[in-house]
């Protein structure tokens, strides 16, 4: 009795594993593949697909490669260029973006890294220069500009740095030189220039300010020397 009741566990564990083993290597092109009530499906299949599906450039090379398991997205997406160079790499969870998307050059250089949840962009956006440099970097919530802006030249020196509320300007916007010397600052309120409006001379010392109230230019227009004399 004993014996029969391991070889029944037996062979019910090497169902399962052959089974999973099927589902996961399993492949169907993306024409092959149809979506009914949102859930994915091999054609003239009643079970929710699980597998790989692929679609294919005229040239026979991977155009995009999606992980589906039981009807979803679930797991890395990739799409490639026509000569076969990775174009972006991201995960799904129940058809929805989630973690980080890697997007990438032509030549394979990483150009970008957006960060997803639920297919809304929240996180740090991170763009990168050619040499692999960080030039661009934006705080996102819920899909909106959220947080610090900034912006660097291709030395790495910082250019621009700024914030962002609900997706417009706020606080104090701020230009930089090659060499990471302040040159302009400008105030914004709720998108609008609010506030006083400074210019630098290269040593640091104000060259002249104004004051700006929404939009408008507002007071007195004071210019400066460059040894800081007004």
């Amino acid at each position: 009795m004993r014996k029969k009741f391991r070889f029944c566990i037996l062979f019910i564990l090497i169902f399962l594993f052959n089974t999973l083993i099927a589902k996961a290597e399993r492949e169907i092109k993306y024409i092959d593949s149809e979506i009914r009530n949102g859930i994915i499906y091999s054609k003239n299949e009643k079970i929710p697909y699980n597998g790989l599906i692929k679609d294919y450039y005229k040239n026979g090379n991977v155009k995009i490669e999606w992980t589906i398991v039981n009807g979803a997205q679930n797991g890395v997406a990739k799409s490639y260029y026509e000569d076969g160079t990775l174009k972006s790499d991201s995960i799904f969870k129940n058809n929805k973006k989630n973690g980080i998307e890697k997007m990438y050059s032509l030549d394979g250089k990483l150009v970008a890294e957006v960060p997803y949840k639920d297919e809304i962009r929240d996180g740090i956006e991170k763009q990168y220069s050619k040499n692999g440099k960080i030039i661009v970097e934006i705080s996102f919530k819920n899909g909106i500009e959220d947080g610090a802006f900034k912006q660097y030249y291709e030395n790495g020196v910082l250019e621009i740095e700024t914030f962002y509320k609900n997706g417009k300007l706020e606080g104090i916007w701020k230009d930089y030189s090659k060499d990471g010397k302040i040159e302009n600052e400008t105030s914004f309120k709720n998108g609008i220039e609010d506030g006083t409006k400074k210019n630098f001379y290269k040593n640091g010392n104000l060259k002249y300010s104004v004051e700006i109230k929404n939009g408008i230019k507002e007071g007195a227009f004071k210019q400066y020397y460059e040894n800081g004399v007004l």
